[in-house]
């Protein structure tokens, strides 16, 4: 009786050491999504107004948008701050930007021969 509650207590362990990769997942699946609904979103809300089919309320969303902006960066940043991170991280190393990591900086810098004065 006491091997089993301890197999099951373990078990719950074993699956709440699991969680923090499973909630990674399930950020790195939702956050471009939510990013690409977003972007989706403002296309065709631009492309309405452009054409003239927009609504009143389209409208007026737009206008209370424009007034309050700073509300929505309040919100927009930390929503897609790691996306943006990423992406930025990624152009950086695609563009030949990134940086060693300080540890392999200084063992360079060991190794490197000096220059002897003559």
């Amino acid at each position: 009786m006491l091997a089993l509650w301890v197999r099951t207590v373990w078990g719950y362990v074993r699956e709440v050491r699991q969680l923090p990769k499973l909630l990674d997942w399930f950020l790195g699946v939702v956050e471009p999504l939510l990013a690409l609904g977003f972007a989706a979103a403002l296309f065709y809300l631009g492309v309405r107004v452009v054409l003239g089919k927009a609504s009143t309320e389209e409208r007026n969303l737009i206008k209370d948008t424009a007034e309050n902006w700073k509300i929505v960066v309040i919100i927009l940043v930390p929503l897609f701050y790691r996306t943006v991170r990423i992406f930025l991280e990624e152009v950086r190393e695609w563009a030949g930007m990134k940086r060693k990591p300080r540890h392999e900086i200084q063992a360079d810098e060991e190794t490197k021969p000096t220059a002897s004065r003559n």
